[in-house]
């Protein structure tokens, strides 16, 4: 770890320190990852909550792309972010969510990031001005714009909102490293805003969470916006087999999984999925998954969704 941000940085505890000198590992010995999935979070029990959060595999790789922008969706608790910055990235977060912001607020500052990570107030969608924001009353993982997913057990509030792609109209640069979107539900709903963006394939990397029981338009909306990435020229790879060695061998033996077939697995289908295997995935992803996304034409190779 040589550069000068990675040397001034303060590191709450031994196990932050050692997880990134086990990101900075992983790269050195080039562990034999799909040219995609190598940026797939990974996947953590939170109570009986999923939540994804970034990786050693995922800082590796974000290590060996060129110094640049990484925008941050859905900060969460600020520990993407500061891993994004120590992985050598300027970063812009945004986070919704006031109860959140103090507490990111002090993550940042004391790892030493504040002159790398930028922390907007704000909620993304595909559109310009305020809505109203489920925030949960309990643990915090189910926040989300419109009240999305158990909206009896959260208090509402209204929270500004913009699209990506008119706050990177001017005076940014062209180049977006990474793109992470954690937006419960409404992941779609951020990269329909950042269209703009995607056309001029202006973002080199992204990752959402998927969980179409969470979407507005839940299943329907879900293939829409897989057919849209893919009708826009980004090429896409589901993280499951990345965290269920179960479903290696569809990964190895198809090479690409279709669309249909794909969501047959959160829609409890078996028939033309079993013929795949997919419907072995069922109990595994418990309706929730992970996919990363790149321009097809610097994704030759990758297993992906077709």
């Amino acid at each position: 770890l040589t550069t000068a941000h990675h040397r001034k940085a303060r590191y709450k505890s031994a196990s932050e320190m050692l997880f990134v000198v086990h990101c900075a590992l992983v790269g050195y010995f080039k562990l034999p990852l799909n040219n995609v999935t190598k940026f797939c979070p990974h996947m953590t029990n939170a109570g009986d909550t999923l939540m994804s959060q970034a990786s050693p595999a995922q800082m590796a790789a974000l290590r060996e792309v060129p110094p640049g922008l990484v925008i941050d969706v859905g900060c969460f608790d600020g520990k993407d972010a500061v891993n994004f910055a120590r992985m050598g990235h300027r970063v812009i977060s945004f986070e919704p969510n006031p109860s959140k912001l103090a507490g990111i607020r002090v993550r940042i500052h004391e790892a030493g990031m504040t002159n790398l990570i930028e922390l907007h107030a704000i909620a993304v969608a595909n559109y310009t001005g305020s809505s109203v924001f489920a925030v949960s009353k309990t643990a915090g993982y189910t926040d989300a714009l419109d009240a999305a997913g158990e909206q009896s057990a959260a208090e509402s509030i209204t929270v500004p909102v913009r699209p990506l792609d008119s706050y990177f109209e001017a005076g940014r640069p062209d180049r977006i490293a990474f793109l992470k979107i954690d937006a419960q539900g409404y992941d779609f709903r951020v990269l329909k805003g950042a269209a703009g963006l995607l056309a001029a394939e202006r973002i080199e990397r992204l990752t959402f969470e998927f969980t179409p029981a969470m979407m507005p338009g839940k299943l329907a909306e879900a293939e829409e916006n897989l057919l849209w990435l893919q009708q826009i020229g980004y090429a896409c790879a589901p993280c499951y087999s990345r965290w269920y060695p179960v479903t290696e061998s569809l990964r190895m033996q198809h090479g690409a999984v279709s669309i249909a077939d794909y969501l047959d697995v959160f829609n409890h289908k078996k028939g033309r999925a079993s013929a795949r295997g997919t419907h072995r995935m069922q109990s595994h992803l418990r309706g929730f998954d992970n996919i990363v996304c790149m321009p097809k034409s610097s994704c030759q190779d990758c297993n992906k969704l077709t």
